[in-house]
Order: structure tokens, then C-alpha cells, then sequence
């Protein structure tokens, strides 16, 4: 094979490697739709939230397409889409409501309502008060006892923020909390005496004590 030869057969079969590098990321394939993720999510007003924008394409091939697409909100009241450079899924709280959150293409004008790839996103009122269950605990040395922190917002709406909080104990000698990741309402059975469990929202500082939501732990010495 000659040398001309040669380099015409290496160059198709870079052509070729590329071509097929291309189309597995997305490139040179068509795209036929936009899925957001997570498809529902719930915040209350001053929070933010982000998705994230996945498209699909001819053959099967998907990408990442978070930073590339524009962002809406069909009330931006309610939720605020900046489409800020860098951080264009970040979706701002602004009053309560719910609103469905859309990403489109500005290349080919596909869009996440065209296929139901759109997400419903739940603003919730001013969070106003955080209660502890159980409220009263009876345990001896050596348990371990778990919390649930349930938030009230304005309106009536509640949500789950156990894994949200800040926890204190009054006395760690006795009751003892370690905010661990995962399970930050974890608590510890040191000591005999009574304690008092609080949780703290940071965002807002609002604390289960402003509403007497906090829980009272008794600890009892152990049997003979």
C-alpha cells in the first residue's frame, strides 16, 4: 500500500473514531427531548433550588444540557428563574404557591413541556414553627433515641425537616447530639437527670423553644 494510501485509510478511521465519540455524547445527533430532574421539589420562600437538565437524543445517546438550556417558571411570583451565567437552573422562592419549572433548548427550540419532562415545584409561606416528636422521652443509659422535626409554614402547609435542623441538648452529660450527616436528630443516652432537645433552622434562626416545640428527655438510672 502506498503512502498516500496509508494516510487516507488513517484518516477515515480517525474521521470515523471521532464521529462516533461525537454522537455518543449527544454531539451530531438529534435531539428529541428534555427531562428536568428532580421532578418535584418543595422549598419555602427564600430558598433556592436547582435542576438539572438532561437531554436525549437519536439512538440513545443522552447529556448533561444544565447550562445550556433558558430556564421559565410559569409564575415567576412564586418562583423566579434567573438564568444567571454559570448557575441557570438556580430557581428562586418567592412566595407561596405551586408553578411548573420548564427548560428549552435555544438551538432547536425543543422544550421539556413538548415530552412532559417538566417539573411541579411547591413554594411554601414563612416557616413560623418547629415541633419535636416525641416531645416527652423516657430512656435509661446507654439508649439512643431519634427525633422527628416536623416545620409549620404559613398556610398550614407542614414539611418534613428532620434532616435539616441544628439540634442541642441543654445538658450533654445526659442527653448527647452529634448532628451526625445523615442522621442529625440522632440522640445519645449518657446520663441520668432530665435535658431539654432543641432544633434550629439557620436559614431563618427559628428554633423549636420560640414555639415550644422542643422535646423534654428524662433519663432514668438503670435497674439493679
Amino acid at each position: 500500500m502506498t503512502w498516500p494510501a496509508r494516510l487516507l485509510v488513517v484518516s477515515l478511521a480517525l474521521v470515523a473514531v471521532a464521529a462516533c465519540r461525537s454522537t455518543s455524547e449527544g454531539e451530531g445527533a438529534r435531539l428529541e427531548r428534555i427531562t428536568l430532574g428532580p421532578r418535584e421539589a418543595r422549598r419555602s420562600v427564600g430558598e433556592a433550588q436547582r435542576f438539572t437538565a438532561t437531554g436525549h437524543y437519536v439512538g440513545g445517546a443522552t447529556r448533561n444540557l444544565t447550562q445550556r438550556v433558558d430556564w421559565t417558571s410559569s409564575d415567576p411570583k412564586i418562583a423566579a428563574a434567573a438564568n444567571t451565567q454559570g448557575d441557570r437552573s438556580r430557581v428562586e422562592m418567592v412566595g407561596p404557591g405551586t408553578v411548573t419549572i420548564s427548560a428549552t433548548d435555544p438551538k432547536t427550540g425543543i422544550g421539556s413541556h413538548a415530552t412532559g419532562g417538566d417539573v411541579t415545584l411547591t413554594v411554601l409561606g414563612k416557616l413560623e414553627r418547629i415541633v419535636l416528636t416525641p416531645s416527652v422521652i423516657t430512656r435509661t443509659i446507654g439508649q439512643t433515641q431519634r427525633l422527628t422535626a416536623t416545620g409549620h409554614y404559613a398556610g398550614g402547609t407542614t414539611r418534613n425537616l428532620t434532616q435539616h435542623l441544628l439540634y442541642k441538648s441543654t445538658d450533654p452529660d445526659i442527653a448527647k447530639v452529634t448532628n451526625d450527616k445523615g442522621d442529625k436528630s440522632r440522640i445519645d443516652i449518657v446520663g441520668t437527670g432530665t435535658a431539654t432537645i432543641t432544633a434550629t433552622d439557620e436559614a431563618t434562626g427559628l428554633s423549636s423553644t420560640t414555639t415550644g416545640g422542643d422535646a423534654l428527655v428524662t433519663v432514668m438510672p438503670p435497674k439493679p
